[in-house]
């Protein structure tokens, strides 16, 4: 199985966030869309870089 690794930067907060994913454009879009938890308060988030 192939996995990613991905940074995203919040652009509220201007802070950084690193994730890694085997289905990764799915865990991204739960970054960057709408939803409860961590990365949902520091929205908008964008894309820094896909490894």
């Amino acid at each position: 199985m192939e996995y990613y690794v991905y940074i995203t930067q919040s652009q509220k907060a201007n802070s950084f966030y690193m994730g890694s994913s085997a289905e990764s454009l799915k865990r991204l879009e739960k970054h960057i869309l709408p939803h409860k938890g961590y990365t949902s308060r520091k929205q908008p988030w964008t894309l820094v870089k896909w490894y």
